[in-house]
C-alpha cells in the first residue's frame, strides 16, 4: 500500500472473530505493546513479540458480545486494566490486571536541594505502584545509611535530617523493591552550608575528627601537587 507518504507492507490478518474496537497498550510492562480487541466473542488479549507480531488470542469471557474497550489503570496498582461494554448482559465488564509488578515511583525528591547547617528537613520517595509488600531504602553515594548520623528513616519513604550538617552532605537515593524488581528515585545532591564562622577538621566527612581526617587532608595537599 504505497499512500505517496509511506509504503506499507501487506497487511497481517489476526483472527480474533468480529471486533468493534480494539486498543494497543503495553499490559504485561514488558515493554511492547499488546493487542486488545472487543469481538462478538468476548475480549482477545493478544501480548505483542516486540516486532509486529502478536502471540495467540486468549479470549476472555467468550459468551458476551463486545461492543467496545478501554484500557486504564483503575486500581491504581500500575497494572492496565480492561473495561469493556458487554452487548449481550448490557453491563460494563471490568477485567483487572493480575501481572505481577516491580515498584513504581508516583512522588520523587528532587535534583537538588541546598540546606543549613543545625537545621531540619526531608527528602520524601514514594513508590504509590506496583505488587506489595514494596522496601524502600535510602542510600548516600550508593552506600546504605542505616546508622549514619543525623539521619534518620532510612528504610521509609522519608528520610529525615535532624540536624543537618555538613558532613551529610552527599548524593541520596531511594530504591524501592519487591519480588519482582526494583526502581530507585534520585539521585538528589544535598549540600549542607556550615554555620557562618564555623571550621570543621571533619575532612573525610565520616562525623567525627579524628587520625583519619590528617590522612585524608595529607592526601588531598599530595594529590593537588600532582
Amino acid at each position: 500500500l504505497a499512500t505517496g507518504i509511506a509504503t506499507y507492507d501487506s497487511p497481517v490478518p489476526i483472527a480474533v472473530g468480529r471486533t468493534s474496537a480494539f486498543d494497543l497498550r503495553d499490559l504485561n510492562n514488558a515493554g511492547q505493546p499488546d493487542l486488545i480487541a472487543a469481538t462478538q466473542a468476548g475480549v482477545a488479549l493478544l501480548l505483542g513479540n516486540g516486532n509486529g507480531t502478536f502471540q495467540p488470542a486468549v479470549i476472555d469471557n467468550p459468551a458476551a458480545d463486545y461492543a467496545a474497550v478501554a484500557v486504564l489503570n483503575i486500581d491504581q496498582t500500575g497494572g492496565l486494566d480492561v473495561v469493556a461494554t458487554n452487548s449481550v448482559s448490557g453491563t460494563l465488564d471490568v477485567f483487572l490486571n493480575a501481572c505481577d509488578l516491580p515498584p513504581a515511583f508516583t512522588v520523587t525528591p528532587p535534583t537538588s536541594v541546598v540546606i543549613d547547617s543545625g537545621s531540619s528537613t526531608s527528602l520524601t520517595a514514594i513508590a504509590g505502584l506496583g505488587t506489595a509488600p514494596i522496601s524502600s531504602t535510602w542510600q548516600r553515594d550508593g552506600v546504605p545509611i542505616a546508622g549514619f548520623p543525623g539521619l534518620s528513616g532510612e528504610d521509609s519513604p522519608t528520610l529525615s535530617f535532624a540536624p543537618a550538617a555538613p558532613f551529610q552532605s552527599g548524593v541520596f537515593e531511594n530504591v524501592a523493591g519487591n519480588a519482582f524488581g526494583q526502581s530507585v528515585a534520585g539521585p538528589t545532591v544535598v549540600a549542607v552550608r556550615p554555620s557562618p564562622g564555623s571550621a570543621s577538621g571533619d575532612v573525610n566527612n565520616d562525623g567525627s575528627e579524628d587520625f583519619f581526617d590528617v590522612i585524608e587532608l595529607l592526601r588531598l595537599i599530595d594529590q593537588s601537587q600532582d
